[in-house]
């Protein structure tokens, strides 16, 4: 009996094992026709094999590069994706890393997934993903300077019992800002694991007497409940 062997993506029309760009520019063109610019950028592909029918995979990517938007320097980041395939796991590692990046230049990557924007300030990031078998584990801190946050209109979201607009007027007041965080769950069911525990250790002592005030409201509206079921009331 003949037995055939095949490499991983024999199959496949084309195949690339290396394929690097470098010193290249990338031009962007946002919703707004501004322009953001990818300068001194290059990205690294490996193992890259494409078919019309089967589309197209690879088992590594690489991106870096210095960001601009109109003409003005707008910070930097490097992005790594890297696929692994063993006869028991399928592991996938995810690793961003950026570095003063403008937050009022790059808010159009956030601006439909959080309640509130940015007028200035940059943030620096740290991201280390892994995934496996589609369960997650990853490590995340962020690091904010110069800022000014503020909800958009109609957010009405709360923090911890806080309302979003006393929470932003606290994250202000801190500069530099330094957010530690997790993720684990898996890829269809996500868990943010201590984002509002570090997010109001940080923001506490500028809070004033708003979580005071937030206690005792809560304690009043416990006692009242408790009055109702019970048929109590004061005095009696």
């Amino acid at each position: 009996m003949k037995r055939k062997f095949s490499r991983l993506g024999d199959d496949y029309f084309l195949q690339i094992r290396n394929f690097t760009v470098k010193n290249s520019t990338i031009n962007i063109v946002l919703p707004d026709n501004e322009k953001m610019i990818i300068t001194k950028a290059s990205f690294r592909i490996k193992d890259l094999c494409v078919d019309p029918f089967k589309g197209a995979r690879f088992s590594s990517v690489e991106i870096k590069g210095n960001l601009e938007k109109n003409e003005v320097p707008a910070g930097n980041f490097k992005l790594l994706y890297d696929r692994q395939i063993s006869a028991k796991h399928f592991i996938t590692d995810f690793d961003l890393s950026a570095k003063n990046v403008d937050l009022a230049a790059v808010r159009f990557l956030y601006t439909n997934s959080l309640p509130v924007y940015f007028t200035e300030g940059t943030v620096s990031v740290t991201s280390k993903t892994q995934i496996t078998d589609g369960n997650l584990v990853s490590k995340n801190s962020l690091l904010l300077k110069d800022h000014n946050v503020v909800p958009k209109s109609g957010a009405r979201g709360m923090v911890s019992m806080i309302p979003l607009p006393t929470i932003c007027n606290a994250v202000n007041q801190v500069s530099p800002f330094d957010l530690e965080f997790g993720v684990s769950g898996t890829i269809e069911n996500p868990r943010l694991e201590g984002f509002n525990k570090s997010l109001m250790e940080v923001v506490r002592p500028y809070l004033g007497n708003v979580v005071q005030d937030v206690k005792d409201k809560g304690m009043k509206v416990l006692g009242d409940l408790l009055k109702k079921a019970t048929g109590n009331e004061e005095g009696e």
